[in-house]
């Protein structure tokens, strides 16, 4: 039995990096459909029928992307001047562009609050990259989904959950889960890596769905037994740069 969650840095480094590093290609001689098929097709070869995969978040909606200029928004900074990937320096709507983790050792020694000292461009995923992003995501989670099925292998749609969970929160064995940084208790402190009761809370997609697809009887995980290593807001949450 296999289980298989691959595609995320695929497209991560790129928008980490403000789009300054390459993603996999969707088209061309070596594409992401291309591989995921060659992946999961040396898996049937080898004659390997129970498998579960999963695809990707929206890697532009993590807190890795939406803590700093939300913290900037709150003070009343909804614009800050950014350098952008052709290196002209421009205005830089917070509500339509996003601001890496890294923006804020950047905005504590003062720039981005001035034209002359702009942030990095590494440090900004501006309107036209944080559409690439999504772009490449949709793409990538097609691929996923359309090679899956054709083997007959299940799939967990973590997409779809996490943006649930980034939109509306979501209560789980009594511990309460949000896409807020730190608080939130899903990632940790990278803001890119579920923390360790995050872990459990995609383990137990997996097993719903194995269950489902295999008549299995596998029990879910009761989160709120995963120890974490910081106590936090009355709960354990598990923090570090691998969760």
């Amino acid at each position: 039995f296999i289980t298989i969650w691959i595609g995320n840095n695929d497209i991560l480094g790129y928008a980490t990096s403000g789009g300054l590093l390459p993603y996999t290609p969707i088209d061309g001689p070596i594409n992401f459909s291309g591989l995921y098929l060659q992946l999961l097709g040396a898996i049937n070869q080898a004659g390997i029928q129970n498998v579960v995969v999963a695809n990707i978040p929206d890697v532009s909606a993590i807190p890795f992307f939406t803590t700093v200029g939300g913290q900037l928004m709150q003070t009343g900074i909804t614009t800050v001047f950014g350098t952008k990937s052709d290196n002209t320096v421009a205005p830089m709507d917070l509500t339509k562009n996003l601001l890496t983790l890294q923006a804020a050792a950047e905005i504590a020694v003062g720039r981005g609050l001035t034209q002359e000292n702009p942030l990095s461009n590494s440090v900004i995923l501006d309107e036209q990259e944080i559409t690439t992003t999504k772009n490449i995501v949709s793409a990538y989670n097609s691929a996923i989904a359309t090679v899956a099925a054709q083997f007959g292998y299940g799939l967990v749609d973590i997409n779809s959950i996490f943006n649930n969970i980034a939109e509306n929160g979501i209560t789980l064995d009594g511990i309460q889960f949000s896409a807020i940084f730190v608080e939130g208790g899903l990632f940790s402190l990278d803001g890119v890596h579920p923390t360790s009761q995050g872990y459990a809370l995609v383990a137990n997609e997996f097993i719903k769905v194995i269950n489902e697809k295999y008549e299995s009887k596998i029990p879910l995980i009761n989160i709120s037994t995963i120890p974490g290593s910081l106590e936090l807001n009355k709960k354990n949450i598990s923090y570090g740069k691998y969760g």
